[in-house]
């Protein structure tokens, strides 16, 4: 104990925590006021640890027992104010014998805290009736007849963005609730992937004992004979030399048709998508005001495909650097999450690049695509 008795001379003014295995399962142990108390619960001697951490007034705050019903475990404090638990998420795989343990500590004075609060614009909260009827009130296809297809599209996120202002609420996220939601997430991905080695020890326990009945499923799932390699290769021969030997002789479409239906599915792909993208708008957001822009939507696709230019605003884009896992100095280690504008986005153009597909395979000299 010549340690402990060191350690409190240099640093008598710190707050001390000793914790271990101290092996005296022959002990009772409470405190009061000044300190621990101790007691032999038989006939043997006790060992000068409980003294020494008694003398210093020192507290014993460990009444956790192990799973052989003993305490071992021991915790010396020099104040009252921790306060010891089992761990919901031990941090390290927990021994077989003894429960993992967390040590909180409760200040005696409140020590300030970092303001960690923040606003966001609660895009669940908006008011859509309204924003919906504030945007059809436009007259969208006079206002775009004069302006070019940026200029256009420039006018039309000055709409959306003022129907954000006005009625979009913001809201606060408060530092205890995000502390919540991480610990709860914590602990469903401590879960989950508990469940998922179950499940694949499960499985692997299964199969060991009893492999006849994987074999079985795999030959009652099992479909008939293969193609060759041969019968497949000539297959494609016969079917594609005509096509290949041929010239191209048609150029790709320089415009597809669409209609306000085809705008309308691609917004219907964002419900959910509560991701704000660089312009400050989400994906759900979109999809809830779809009615409203599905044809001003429609008629700056259809400017862009006709003027053959890209509207800049859509261009608009960020590049997140997201650290995986090992050396951070190695960029092999981070994903790059790049985010597009939400009406630029991939859900909302797709149906423009289906239906160039769909236009460009029609053609009899590319059915080899």
């Amino acid at each position: 104990m010549s340690t402990v008795e060191n350690l409190l001379s240099i640093y008598s003014d710190h707050l001390l925590i000793f914790c271990g295995d101290f092996n005296l399962p022959n002990v009772s142990w409470s405190n009061d006021n000044h300190g621990l108390i101790y007691s032999s619960t038989s006939g043997y001697l006790i060992n000068c640890h409980p003294e020494t951490f008694a003398a210093n007034n020192f507290f014993q705050i460990n009444d956790i027992f192990n799973k052989s019903g003993s305490l071992l475990d021991l915790i010396f404090v020099n104040l009252i104010q921790y306060k010891v638990k089992a761990a919901l998420v031990p941090v390290v795989p927990e021994d077989r014998y003894q429960t993992a343990l967390s040590i909180d500590f409760i200040p005696v004075t409140n020590i300030p805290q970092i303001d960690s609060s923040h606003c966001y614009i609660n895009f669940r909260k908006a008011n859509y009736p309204i924003i919906n009827a504030f945007l059809l009130s436009f007259n969208c296809l006079e206002t775009f007849s004069n302006l070019d297809v940026t200029s256009a599209e420039y006018a039309l996120f000055d709409a959306l963005h003022l129907s954000i202002l006005r009625h979009v609420p913001n809201s606060t996220c408060k530092p205890d609730n995000y502390q919540n939601i991480s610990f709860l997430r914590a602990k469903y991905k401590h879960l989950s992937k508990q469940c998922y080695k179950n499940f694949i020890n499960s499985t692997e326990e299964t199969f060991c004992a009893n492999p006849s009945k994987f074999w079985d499923f795999v030959r009652k799932n099992k479909t008939g004979q293969s193609i060759t390699q041969d019968s497949h290769a000539q297959w494609s021969n016969d079917n594609y030399k005509t096509e290949l030997s041929q010239s191209l002789t048609h150029d790709l479409p320089s415009n597809c048709s669409f209609d306000i239906l085809d705008v309308e599915k691609g917004l219907s792909r964002l419900k959910g998508n509560n991701s704000i993208c660089p312009d400050g708008i989400s994906g759900d957001f979109l999809f809830s005001i779809r009615s409203s822009i599905c044809f001003p939507l429609w008629l700056l696709f259809r400017k862009s495909l006709d003027s053959g230019l890209y509207p800049e605003i859509l261009k608009l884009s960020s590049i997140t650097p997201i650290f995986k896992s090992g050396d951070i100095s190695n960029v092999a280690k981070v994903v790059y999450i790049c985010m597009f504008c939400a009406l630029s986005s991939r859900e909302i153009t797709k149906f423009q690049a289906d239906l160039v597909r769909t236009n460009f395979f029609a053609l009899p000299c590319n059915t080899d695509f």
